[in-house]
C-alpha cells in the first residue's frame, strides 16, 4: 500500500492521527520487506485485534491473547520484548488459513511457543503488570 492509499484509508477510517500515519508510514518501507503473505491493511485489522493497553498509545502498544506487550513497529522482530508476529490460530497443517478470522498477533516469544500446537499451547511470555515495559 503506498503512503497516499495508507492516508486514505486512514481517513476513510475515521482515523486522523498523525502519530499514526507517521507509524505505518515509516513501517510499510519496512513490511516491503519482512511481511510475505499479509498486505498493509492486513496488518492493520491484525493490530487492531490485540487489546489496548490502558495508558499507552493504542496505535503503539497492544497486548496478545497472553498478555504480552507488543509494539506495532517490531512485527516481525525477534529478541526485541515488544517484538510480535502474525499467527494462524488454526495452523495450516490443522486446515487453517490465512483469512483475517484466522490470524492474531502474538509475541514473537508466545509464537515461538505456540508453534504449531493446536488447539492448546502454554504463554511463554504474560502480562502480569507494567514491569514488561
Amino acid at each position: 500500500m503506498k503512503i497516499k492509499n495508507c492516508l486514505a484509508f486512514l481517513q476513510q477510517n475515521n482515523r486522523r492521527d498523525i502519530t499514526r500515519f507517521f507509524l505505518i508510514k515509516n513501517y510499510i518501507t519496512m513490511t516491503r520487506i519482512t511481511s510475505k503473505h499479509y498486505s498493509n491493511e492486513t496488518i492493520l485489522k491484525v493490530w487492531q485485534k490485540a487489546e489496548i493497553v490502558e495508558g499507552f498509545n493504542s496505535h503503539e502498544i497492544r497486548r496478545d491473547v497472553c498478555g504480552a506487550l507488543i509494539q506495532f513497529d517490531l512485527l516481525e522482530t525477534d529478541h526485541k520484548i515488544h517484538g510480535w508476529k502474525i499467527d494462524c490460530i488454526k495452523p495450516l497443517e490443522y486446515g487453517g488459513d490465512y483469512s483475517l478470522q484466522n490470524l492474531q498477533p502474538l509475541n514473537w516469544k508466545n509464537k515461538a511457543s505456540k508453534k504449531n500446537n493446536y488447539p492448546s499451547w502454554d504463554c511463554s511470555l504474560v502480562f502480569s503488570n507494567y514491569t514488561q515495559l
